[in-house]
């Protein structure tokens, strides 16, 4: 096997594989479909956004929404509607830090959901507080296990990343990469692999001259050195 240097290059990109590859066999938690469910339908009862459709459905804003005037654009918000594909929840009490803080946390929706708003919102921000208070209790508890998931997993690449790059960063060559972790030559390019393999082919065809000539080289080191020896 030849000798290939560890460039930083290379480094980098076998470290940027191996992300890869974690990120593959981990899921991210970001989405848990029963948090994702609940979000939805808690913030689809916001009583903010039902008396907003309230207002908007009232008579004289039907009757007033058409017209150009100041009071009207002030008015348009209520009849408007947006489709967002997430929401990001604020004041979350932390219930798994002995701080007892409180947290944001991002959830993403598989179908947008329509809020009236005049803006194009992807996300918007919502407070645990604006929420029916029933659904509140079960939001928080869902939340925080989101949370600790989403730590946990944060956490857990962090140290796949540290101990990934502790290895690269205590190897010269390829070849003591592979002597610590063979399965990283999975994570090589095709060019680095063919390099190593580089003396192996000469080897190959070195075996192959040897054959076709018929060679001994047992025989003829042997000749070499009794030569030397008798001083010629």
């Amino acid at each position: 096997m030849a000798t290939v240097r560890m460039t930083q290059q290379m480094a980098d990109k076998i470290e940027k594989a191996a992300m890869e590859k974690w990120e593959t066999a981990n899921q991210s938690p970001e989405k848990n479909p029963e948090f994702t469910t609940a979000v939805r339908s808690a913030v689809n009862r916001m009583p903010l956004i039902a008396k907003m459709i309230e207002i908007s459905n009232d008579p004289v804003i039907q009757e007033n929404i058409a017209f150009h005037t100041r009071l009207s654009n002030a008015v348009k918000p209520f009849d408007a509607r947006t489709e967002v594909s997430g929401v990001l929840l604020e004041d979350i009490p932390n219930t798994k830090s002995a701080d007892h803080g409180t947290f944001t946390i991002k959830v993403e929706f598989d179908t947008p959901i329509s809020v009236p708003c005049v803006d194009q919102w992807m996300t918007f921000d919502v407070s645990l507080n604006q929420l029916n208070s029933e659904d509140r209790n079960t939001i928080t508890t869902l939340a925080n296990e989101a949370n600790q998931k989403q730590d946990d997993y944060a956490k857990a690449r962090s140290d796949f990343r540290m101990s990934i790059k502790q290895v690269i960063d205590s190897c010269n060559t390829v070849k003591q990469l592979l002597d610590v972790w063979p399965a990283a030559e999975n994570l090589l390019d095709a060019e680095v692999i063919q390099r190593l393999h580089t003396k192996v082919t000469r080897k190959i065809d070195a075996e192959a001259v040897r054959e076709r000539a018929n060679f001994d080289p047992d025989a003829a080191n042997q000749v070499i050195l009794t030569s030397s020896l008798l001083g010629d």
